[in-house]
């Protein structure tokens, strides 16, 4: 399982990528929305864990790119935002599925 994680906290994404190599998962790190897009486009990644607040390219364009591109790989957005309706605008980011 290769997981991407994008976080621009260099001590949260430290700890992300040091508890998930413990549990045996391949990861990378992004500290910025636009080089996780460069890595999505030259690697095969399995899981995004995405925050939404990034420099360069927020995690919502992020997510567009992905849903416009139709890059196969399951996202997990990580946001501070807590009120409802920013839940909902994330979800809408996604691939809609019929």
């Amino acid at each position: 399982m290769r997981i991407l994680i994008v976080e621009d906290d260099r001590d949260l994404a430290a700890a992300l990528d040091d508890a998930l190599r413990f549990e045996g998962y391949a990861t990378r790190v992004a500290y910025n929305g636009l080089e996780a897009v460069r890595m999505l486009a030259e690697q095969s990644i399995d899981i995004v864990l995405l925050d939404r607040d990034l420099p360069i390219m927020s995690g919502d364009a992020v997510m567009e790119t992905i849903a416009s591109n139709d890059i196969p790989v399951s996202v997990l957005m990580l946001t501070a935002a807590a009120q409802v309706r920013n839940r909902i605008n994330g979800l809408e980011l996604g691939p809609t599925t019929t």
